[in-house]
């Protein structure tokens, strides 16, 4: 495959996930994965389609299923689930109460609440 040179007049035209520089910078996330600042990446452009779009519930939350994070991971479903346990280790990711089976396979994966990550710094 070939790619053509990037142009910056170019950037425009482009969709870019964004991810919190503090997640590569500061040392207290040195832990973590990639993929799993990719994934808090795509779990903030979510919140901003879920807010656009009135997709949340009483209590402000945006909840994402599984099988959505593995599409846009490209990954299998136990992939998935680990990326997403590392989120919820660091306390990135939080699982409501009402539903425990998103690393279950026949589970709804309703469970999925994104914290933001300058808030947890701030308390520490």
């Amino acid at each position: 495959m070939q790619f053509d040179y990037f142009y910056p007049e170019e950037s425009e035209n482009y969709v870019f996930y964004r991810t919190p520089k503090v997640l590569c910078t500061d040392k207290r996330f040195r832990g973590l994965s990639s993929d799993a600042k990719l994934l808090y990446g795509i779990l903030l452009d979510r919140i901003q389609l879920s807010k656009k779009n009135r997709w949340i519930d009483e209590e402000g939350h945006v909840y994402m299923t599984i099988e959505s994070i593995e599409l846009a991971l490209g990954r299998c479903h136990q992939k998935s689930c680990k990326v997403l346990k590392e989120l919820v280790n660091f306390g990135l990711v939080d699982q409501s109460a009402e539903d425990q089976t998103w690393n279950d396979p026949g589970g709804t994966g309703r469970s999925i609440i994104c914290r933001e990550v300058y808030n947890l710094l701030l308390r520490e």
